[in-house]
């Protein structure tokens, strides 16, 4: 096993959240672990130091995902530049230590959102296009290189929605990449308020699996739409939206075959982003209570039979823009945006079960850019990848920060030759 794997299982032992040197996730018999986000240290063997991923300016949304197979990280980006708008594929191929754009999508009409996954071999990227904006299309990568596949589709993309007079208005992709790794699942919203949904294998439609969309029954789906997968779960599909009235809405789909649609009761000011793992689900959303503003959350722990009281992640100061990853046996990490004097994002964490979450994490970040979009997947090499939108050359650049092993072997035997340098909280 090796010292990934340990850090894993010993996350999954319920001890995420028993924190006794701020930082410490747990220890086993022979090896103990401290995770955190150092992108003011200088380890190059990790690559803590935030990393610019693009020269891309005035960035929008920032998607990160991997490739279990190969390593391969992957950034898609969505900016608005001179009146055009781009959507661009970013891949890593050595933990995020260096990128290079592979792909870069135009459009003169305004572009309102995209969304990346990757499934099987492939990086898949769903957006709204032509002219009204009515037609859902993804297009489709190869992990191995981010080079994209011209022929899918036969012309590079395949129309999953038809919105007809209406338009796309919000995209969602899932898959089942942590399990078996068959399935694809796209999801829209339309100017109607409906909620579609359709999926496939793989494939992305382009083998012996074409798209299958079926009904949601939801017409009421307003604004901030995030979609997840839940591994090893009977209820392996969630979708969170805010509605016409405001409140916060899950639809879920059961195996074998059915769903549902609940109202939490809560009213999200917006920035809404979910994750699962098991039966575990977690959604963090921004809150305002007048000029004040801060992160909340609620969760299930049942697949969504039941809801825990919402409760708060921040205080209500200026904290905005969430995002959250329950992937692959990792626990809840969330990142979010301190926007009090000065700007920097913060890094928690807490286990699946009922638990505090531990002490926020100054990234000590440069220049972030207030209520920016922000992503966080637990990558397959054992830690957390962050990405973030700052100033770097140019405005709101995007760039990719990546947790560090602070120490191995030696703790319990009280051997700090492995031990970093002091660090801190705030």
């Amino acid at each position: 096993m090796n010292r990934h794997q340990q850090a894993r299982d010993c996350r999954r032992s319920n001890l995420l959240g028993s924190f006794g040197p701020p930082g410490l996730v747990c220890g086993t018999g022979t090896i103990a672990f401290v995770i955190i986000l150092l992108c003011g240290a200088s380890v190059s063997a990790l690559n803590s130091e935030p990393v610019q991923v693009s020269t891309r300016a005035n960035i929008l949304q920032a998607h990160l995902d991997f490739h279990a197979g190969t390593g391969n990280l992957f950034a898609v980006l969505m900016n608005q530049d001179l009146g055009v708008w781009n959507w661009l594929v970013n891949i890593s191929t050595d933990n995020g230590a260096t990128w290079t754009e592979t792909y870069q999508w135009q459009s003169t009409i305004a572009l309102p959102d995209i969304s990346a996954v990757v499934a099987g071999d492939y990086l898949y990227v769903a957006y709204p296009s032509l002219l009204n904006m009515e037609s859902g299309r993804i297009a489709r990568f190869a992990a191995a290189d981010g080079t994209r596949d011209m022929t899918f589709g036969g012309v590079g993309s395949i129309e999953v929605f038809d919105a007809g007079d209406e338009q796309i208005t919000e995209v969602a992709l899932a898959s089942s990449a942590d399990q078996n790794d068959t399935r694809l699942y796209y999801f829209a919203t339309q100017s109607d308020y409906s909620l579609r949904y359709a999926w496939t294998n793989q494939e992305g439609g382009a083998g012996t699996t074409p798209w299958s969309e079926i009904a949601t029954g939801v017409t009421t789906a307003n604004h901030s739409l995030d979609a997840t997968f839940a591994e090893n779960s009977s209820t392996f599909l969630y979708v969170a939206y805010e509605g016409l009235d405001g409140d916060l809405h899950i639809w879920r789909r059961v195996s074998p075959g059915t769903s549902d649609v609940a109202d939490l009761g809560v009213t999200p000011r917006d920035s809404i982003r979910m994750s699962a793992f098991e039966d575990t689900v977690v959604v963090l959303y921004d809150d305002q209570v007048a000029a004040d503003r801060g992160i909340k959350y609620i969760m299930s722990t049942d697949a969504g039979d039941s809801w825990e009281p919402e409760s708060s992640l921040t205080a209500m100061d200026n904290y905005t823009s969430p995002a959250v990853t329950l992937r692959n046996g990792g626990g809840v990490a969330a990142v979010y945006h301190d926007v009090t004097t000065p700007d920097w994002p913060a890094l928690t964490q807490k286990d699946y079960a009922d638990g505090a979450w531990s002490p926020p994490i100054d990234c000590g970040f440069p220049g972030l850019s207030t209520g920016s979009f922000s992503d966080i997947e637990w990558l397959p090499f054992g830690d957390y990848g962050v990405l973030l939108v700052g100033s770097g050359t140019s405005s709101r650049n995007a760039f990719f920060a990546l947790p560090l092993l602070v120490f191995g072997d030696g703790f319990e035997s009280g051997d700090d030759a492995q031990w970093s340098e002091p660090f801190a909280l705030r």
